[in-house]
């Protein structure tokens, strides 16, 4: 109504995809560049600490074309996102570009984090609600994590809304120190069948078809009820989400590298051989009725 039309880019996934392919790249910069002289251009990118190689060239491509009405806005953690820590990291850190600015978010104050605790437990004593905020050290997804781990959740009580322990108790000593062994605690944590069914849509990749995830999970690994433990992944433990009817996404890379990592020590040879056939014959049965 106001003259100004909003233009969306949408499909492109922060894995290896065959539009990043040269030629497709270079049509692809072109193009945004060519609509930024119509409009601004912004191009928002999360998680950027998680991109790949073919997808930074993109950005790096646009950038240093030198011309164009482009702003790039990048959500990373600040710990991937330096010289050295990934390719996202030695992009960020390139000097000769006409302006990149950096605001460090701040960490989440004590009391701002006693606040998460207190939505979810609020008859939580203040010792306890102490002992997890310190645990967390400053980190909200550290902190929302701990809330859902088995010791913590046996430990609430429904009716008081409290959670009953000690604030020396050892259980609060145990809480994982990072992300990463957060999510590795959540996994040990899943249900066997949830765990079948995020180990299959590993194999296929970042993004899956849970209907054929799940059935593929019965057919292989006799997975018992894998079409609502599927569900579960989703919409109980948060591993994955959805794109759109027919495809989930991990949520986080790390949590995909969780997953597949588990392919070694779950599936016997005979199991990863057949999901890896399955795959193949799948894509080419995909490829043909596209043909």
């Amino acid at each position: 109504e106001d003259g100004i039309r909003d233009y969306k880019v949408t499909g492109v996934q922060t894995c290896a995809l065959p539009i990043w392919a040269s030629d497709a790249r270079s049509a692809a910069v072109e193009g945004l560049l060519r609509l930024s002289a119509l409009v601004p251009v912004v191009l928002v990118i999360e998680d950027a600490h998680d991109l790949d190689a073919e997808t930074v060239g993109f950005v790096s491509d646009m950038i240093d074309a030198g011309y164009g009405r482009v702003l790039v806005v990048a959500t990373a953690w600040s710990d991937r996102c330096k010289p050295g820590t990934g390719v996202f990291g030695d992009l960020a850190g390139r000097s000769g570009w006409a302006a990149i600015e950096r605001w460090d978010v701040p960490w989440l104050g004590p009391n701002d984090l006693a606040q998460l605790v207190r939505a979810v437990a609020p008859g939580t004593s203040s010792e306890v609600v102490r002992a997890l905020v310190d645990r967390a050290a400053g980190n909200p997804l550290l902190l929302e994590g701990f809330l859902g781990l088995r010791a913590i959740r046996r430990s609430f009580d429904a009716q008081t809304r409290a959670i009953n322990l000690d604030p020396h108790d050892s259980a609060l000593a145990a809480l994982p120190g990072t992300v990463v062994e957060l999510f590795s605690r959540m996994w040990d944590e899943l249900p066997e069948s949830v765990r079948d069914v995020l180990v299959v849509g590993s194999v296929e990749g970042p993004m899956f078809t849970p209907e054929w995830v799940s059935a593929l999970a019965d057919e292989v690994l006799g997975t018992s009820d894998a079409a609502a433990a599927s569900v579960d992944a989703r919409d109980t433990f948060s591993w994955v989400r959805s794109i759109d009817e027919r495809l989930d996404q991990f949520v986080e890379v790390f949590l995909l590298d969780r997953a597949a990592a588990a392919t070694a020590s779950d599936l016997s040879d005979r199991e990863l051989r057949e999901l890896h056939l399955a795959i193949v014959e799948r894509s080419e049965e995909h490829t043909s009725e596209l043909q």
